[in-house]
This record gives C-alpha cells, sequence and structure tokens, in this order.
C-alpha cells in the first residue's frame, strides 16, 4: 500500500513536470510572436431604404433615404451621388457625379431630396443614384445597393378649338388636370399646354370664361405619351353648340346634346364605353342607286325616291346626296319590295358579319328598303325622306313626339306639307354627324 502510494506520487510530479516550460524537452525552444493582424478599415452601416423615383417637373428625380441609426463615431453628413454608365459601387465611387450633401440633422429620419437641370441631370437619361454617410473620422458607409431611374422628359399637348364645321374659335379656355394649366385660345382657335412629364396622364377640357356660354363643354379622356413619340401631342377640339330644342320636346334636359346622342345611339353605358363612339360615314356626298321601278298603282317610284334626295339637299344647305347609275360605287342602294310591316327599313350591307349593327360600325354600304305598295308618289317620297334621315345617323326614332320632326316613328307621312319637312334640331344633328371627327367621343361633352 506505502509502495501505490509512492507510485501515484512521483507519476504526478513526472506529470508536472512535462507540464512545464520546456518540460520534457530534450532540447530548449523558445516562444515564437504572433503577426501584427492587418487592420480592417472601418465603415459605417449601409444608409438604408435608399430609393429613387421621379420628381415633380420633367427631368426631375426625388432621392430619399433614412437615416444611419447607429455609428461608432458620429455621422457627418450625406452624400449623394448620380452615374450614366450603370450602378455605382464602392469601387467606381469616385468615378460618379456628386448631385449634393447633406448635413446630419438631429431628429431627422427620414430624407427627401429633388434633383434636376440645376444639379446636371438630362431629360429622358437612364441613371443610377447612391448615398453614403460620411462620419467625424471621414469614414464612408458601406454602399450595396443604387437604385435606377429613367428620367421624365418634357411634354407638351397642343391643337386648335373648333366649331362642328371647322371655324377657330377663340377665347376659349383649355384647362389641364392633375397638373393645372389654363391657356386661351388664341385668334385662330390655338393653344399650347406644359410642360408636363411623357410619364403623365393628362385630362384636358375646355370652358368658356364666363359660365352660361354658347358651347357644351368637352372633356378629353386623358392623354399620355408612348415611348417613341414625339415629345409634343397634338390634339383639337370641335364644340356643339349649346342649341335649344324644340320647346315641346320632352326629353328630361331639353338638351340638344341629350338628343343628339339618343338620335345617333352614342349613350354612354358605364360598361360599354364605346357606346359614345361616333361612327359615320368617311366621305360626302353619300353616291345613291336608285333602280327604275313602277308599281303594280303605276306610281314611278324611283322618280318619287329621287325628290327625297333633292329635299335633304335643299334642307341642309349643300350635297348630302348625289344620284349614281353605278350600283357596286353606291354607298346606298335603293329597294322597293312588297312589306308587310313596315313602309321602309334601312339595313347596314358593308360592313357585315355578326354582331355587326349600325351605330356601332364605320357604314360603308346600306340598302333602303320601300314598301312597293305605296299608293303615290307623295307617300313614296316621305318615307323616303325618313328613310335617308336615318342613313345620315338619325339611327334611333326620336322620343320628342312633335309633329314637325320627320325622324318620329311614321313621322315621314305629313313631311311635304310643311314649309320645312326636316326640322331644326334634325338638320343641326345631322350636320353635327357629318362635320365632327370620325370616332370623336360623344360621352365627352357636358352641360355646364
Amino acid at each position: 500500500m506505502g509502495f501505490s502510494f509512492l507510485h501515484r506520487y512521483f507519476t504526478l510530479i513526472g506529470l508536472l513536470f512535462l507540464l512545464l516550460p520546456g518540460g520534457g524537452c530534450s532540447e530548449s525552444t523558445s516562444p515564437v510572436a504572433s503577426p501584427d493582424p492587418t487592420p480592417v478599415p472601418y465603415h459605417p452601416r449601409e444608409v438604408p431604404f435608399v430609393t429613387a423615383g421621379h420628381g415633380p417637373l420633367p427631368g426631375e428625380a426625388e432621392v430619399s433615404w433614412w437615416i444611419v441609426s447607429w455609428a461608432t463615431f458620429p455621422i457627418e453628413e450625406y452624400l449623394v451621388t448620380v452615374s450614366y454608365e450603370g450602378p455605382i459601387t464602392t469601387d467606381n465611387w469616385d468615378q460618379a457625379l456628386i448631385l449634393d450633401r447633406l448635413p446630419w440633422r438631429k431628429g431627422q429620419v427620414e430624407f427627401r431630396e429633388v434633383y434636376g437641370e440645376a444639379e446636371g441631370l438630362v431629360q429622358g437619361a437612364t441613371v443610377w443614384f447612391a448615398v453614403r454617410a460620411r462620419d467625424d473620422k471621414g469614414n464612408l458607409s458601406r454602399l450595396e445597393h443604387s437604385p435606377r431611374l429613367t428620367l421624365s422628359a418634357e411634354w407638351w399637348i397642343e391643337g386648335h378649338v373648333y366649331d362642328v364645321v371647322g371655324n377657330p374659335i377663340p377665347g376659349i379656355q383649355v384647362t389641364s388636370s392633375p397638373v393645372a394649366y389654363t391657356f386661351q385660345a388664341n385668334a385662330d382657335g390655338g393653344f399650347r399646354m406644359g410642360p408636363f412629364r411623357n410619364i403623365d396622364k393628362i385630362e384636358v377640357e375646355t370652358h368658356e370664361p364666363e359660365p352660361g356660354g354658347s358651347w357644351y363643354r368637352f372633356v378629353q379622356h386623358p392623354l399620355k405619351t408612348l415611348p417613341g413619340l414625339a415629345l409634343v401631342s397634338g390634339h383639337d377640339f370641335f364644340l356643339i353648340p349649346c342649341n335649344t330644342l324644340d320647346s315641346r320636346c320632352t326629353l328630361p334636359d331639353n338638351e340638344f346634346i341629350s338628343y343628339l346622342r339618343h338620335m345617333t345611339f352614342t349613350t354612354t353605358r358605364d360598361n360599354d364605353p364605346s357606346a359614345s363612339i361616333l361612327h359615320r360615314w368617311e366621305n360626302y356626298p353619300l353616291r345613291v342607286y336608285i333602280p327604275a321601278f313602277l308599281n303594280d298603282a303605276g306610281v314611278p317610284m324611283d322618280e318619287a325616291a329621287l325628290i327625297a334626295l333633292y329635299i335633304w339637299n335643299d334642307a341642309m344647305g349643300e350635297e348630302y346626296f348625289v344620284r349614281t347609275h353605278d350600283q357596286e360605287s353606291a354607298n346606298i342602294e335603293f329597294r322597293f319590295e312588297d312589306r308587310e310591316h313596315h313602309y321602309g327599313l334601312v339595313s347596314l350591307l358593308s360592313p357585315s358579319g355578326t354582331g355587326v349593327r349600325l351605330g356601332r360600325v364605320i357604314p360603308e354600304k346600306m340598302a333602303v328598303s320601300i314598301d312597293s305598295k305605296l299608293s303615290t308618289p307623295k307617300y313614296v317620297a316621305e318615307v323616303s325622306l325618313h328613310e335617308l334621315g336615318h342613313t345620315l345617323g338619325l339611327l334611333n326614332h326620336s322620343d320628342c313626339y312633335v309633329p314637325e320632326y320627320l325622324m318620329v316613328i311614321a313621322g315621314g307621312f305629313g313631311a311635304l306639307d310643311r314649309d320645312e319637312p326636316v326640322h331644326l334640331d334634325e338638320r343641326r344633328a345631322v350636320e353635327c354627324i357629318r362635320y365632327l371627327p370620325q370616332g370623336q367621343d360623344i360621352g365627352g361633352y357636358r352641360v355646364d
């Protein structure tokens, strides 16, 4: 037992000796000094939430960011830079153009700054931005994010204000929104508004300087530019006079524009924006083919129908119809047929197809069918006069049940007994249809 204790004692002494420096080695060694570590450059944290968006004026940019919330050394300023060559990094930072140096401000959490031509930005260019913070030791923050932006460019809207037949209307005010400009049309009806940003949608409308004016106001659907288009958009307004309808007309608002919408099938519907678009003949006067026809009562129906053409031309003061003997080239083709339910009917021949109907397409050819059983030339002329009113764009029957209106149901009968076979309201509507631009948005006219 004594031997075991001594054995463990000397074994422990031996282990301690081996653990001592140099212990248990046959030759002495010297400690090796560690090399000095390479110093790591200090950078404050990256500036957070750096974004770039469009400024309020053409070619401007709004750059925003948040403060560096914590740093070893106090932040003194923020540096804003721009590059036209590509994203800004720590390697090419010195090549970027410095736009701004903003001092650190106590209590300010978010920065929003607008830069433009004065700071060297070029309209329409694609640029990259960067923001870095600098502390009071001169250290710049890390940089990993460089937002990209294609700058907006200057855009102008110009045009003229005309009446229905193309005469200039000087003095009408043209206004824009949401960027607000107002321009008063000059002597030739011309206006020019801007500058806008070419990224904007601009609504333009007309106003008269004083309330209760002579013209319906017009509100244009928002205009915008598209890539590659010129930075000037032309837009002309064609204003309709605030004509007073026949006092006996029972339309709810007694407004001519409401009457025109009703007669042309261009009543605005929320679920069908195309329902407010005016489709009319491309060219006037319209060529009318009337075949020779003598009915069983001995009535020369072609001669009687021809009278209706002359009456319309006389009522309008210019040629709306001319007769042609070439059936193929005719816009309107008369047909004399045995009809059971209608004395006359207008139908669309071209363009044709499923769902194609009057008022929804640009007409190319129509047929006017007249009942061959009509017993007098007068009846033939009166029914033809009514049906030709449909071909001129008065597609509906009038809700104004006034005896002098041609375009009420069966309104043709008795028309030749009146001094004016075509009512003034109808003549004004037909003139609007002929001279307003193809595809005009009739829903854009407003009552002040």
